[in-house]
């Protein structure tokens, strides 16, 4: 169970935009079946000039930039947790 301070309902939400990089695990990926980090939210789906309000069966491109909110006492782990899934390509074995 995640124990957060009292505090944490008034803290800053942030919105961050992350691409999905060719070689990514997000790439090709269904997002279901990807383990997003809990306290994230992911909030729409950028592809080609298109915003799209994903869902379990929405498969992510390279080229697709994803938007997430998230607060401050978490950004930085969001941010590292969302960039291995989808900036990170060298621990990805494509077999």
């Amino acid at each position: 169970m995640l124990h957060l301070p009292e505090s944490y309902l008034c803290w800053k939400k942030e919105l961050i935009e992350i691409p999905i990089v060719i070689g990514s695990k997000a790439e090709n990926q269904y997002i279901r079946d990807l383990k997003w980090p809990r306290q994230a939210l992911l909030i729409a789906v950028k592809r080609s000039g298109l915003e799209i309000i994903p869902k379990g069966d929405t498969k992510l491109r390279a080229g697709d930039c994803i938007l997430i909110l998230t607060d401050d006492y978490t950004l930085s782990e969001v941010k590292q947790e969302i960039n291995m899934l989808c900036t990170d390509c060298s621990s990805y074995d494509r077999e």
